[in-house]
């Protein structure tokens, strides 16, 4: 087998949007049989530590059939960003936090949105745009490869017309939580399925 993969989801508190995200991926990996190949962990920049996830955050997964979790808020540290393969960012902001505290990890943070819109990108038919590799894009076997792929070519996908942030539900109405729900399920649906062929490989 090999080395499981390490991916960090990272939010402010800990508390609402990190470990949602954290337990839809987990879900979706479990799903397609993977759940020993990849290692989730999450951490807030201003971590509301020791706390459990918000409750308004648990009902509103609940009322979409996703599994009961908890997750027991931490604050980010630079060895989990350097331990992790992958940082998932709610924020544009959150990804600057993360970068500012590992200046290399730059190369592996993107925010959950960001990364889901480049690989779909990427994985598309568009020939026209000779200044990417189709040939690297094509031969990427590995979830390494697709990051250093999503990396490089960062700059190339259209830029989201809604942003690559997602909001902080934290203190808001019921609403704003299902928003955020309904949000997160769509962007790792889509961000899974664009890594889930590299990781069946290494498998």
């Amino acid at each position: 087998m090999a080395t499981p993969r390490r991916i960090l989801i990272v939010c402010t508190g800990n508390i609402c949007r990190s470990p949602l995200a954290e337990q839809l991926l987990r879900l979706e990996v479990a799903k397609a049989g993977l759940a020993s190949r990849v290692i989730f962990e999450s951490a807030g920049t201003r971590a509301e530590v020791g706390n459990s996830t918000n409750p308004d955050a648990l009902r509103s997964a609940s009322t979409r059939g996703i599994d009961p979790f908890d997750v027991v808020a931490r604050q980010l540290t630079q060895d989990m960003i350097t331990a992790a393969d992958l940082v998932l960012t709610a924020t544009t902001e959150h990804r600057g936090d993360v970068v500012r505290l590992v200046t290399g990890a730059n190369r592996k943070t993107f925010t959950i949105k960001e990364f889901a819109r480049i690989l779909e990108f990427l994985d598309a038919e568009n020939e026209h745009l000779e200044d990417i590799d189709r040939t690297a894009m094509k031969r990427a076997a590995t979830l390494f490869e697709k990051i250093a792929l999503a990396s490089k070519y960062r700059g190339f996908a259209p830029p989201a017309l809604a942003g690559d942030d997602i909001m902080d539900p934290w203190g808001r109405p019921s609403e704003i939580f299902d928003l955020v729900t309904d949000e997160l399920i769509v962007a790792t649906k889509k961000l899974f399925r664009a890594i889930e062929p590299v990781m069946k490989h290494e498998n």
